[in-house]
């Protein structure tokens, strides 16, 4: 391939005002996100980056993320380290 691929990035025209205006007055980065138009993760990105910049915006419940059973994982990581590696088999040495 001698071209170059272009790589397209889609323009959100959405005014750093607009988006303090929206991420202040919403309850969730889903609500921001729907508001402006934009997916979840810009929203996270661009608040990140006025973060940076100073802006001192608000924090936002985390959501979406389930609670982990420790007891159950450690489980199964026990069951794996005891398996024999995958592709494997075990033959018994005479």
């Amino acid at each position: 391939m001698t071209e170059k691929k272009k790589q397209s990035r889609t323009e959100y025209n959405v005014s750093p005002e607009e988006f303090i205006r929206a991420w202040q007055t919403a309850a969730s980065a889903d609500e921001v996100a729907k508001k402006l138009k934009m997916p979840k993760p810009i929203v996270h990105a661009r608040a990140t980056t006025y973060r940076k910049a100073g802006i001192k915006l608000k924090s936002m419940p985390r959501t979406g993320r389930a609670s982990l059973d420790v007891e159950a994982l450690n489980r199964l990581v026990n069951e794996l380290a005891a398996a024999p590696p995958h592709g494997t088999t075990h033959r018994p040495k005479s």
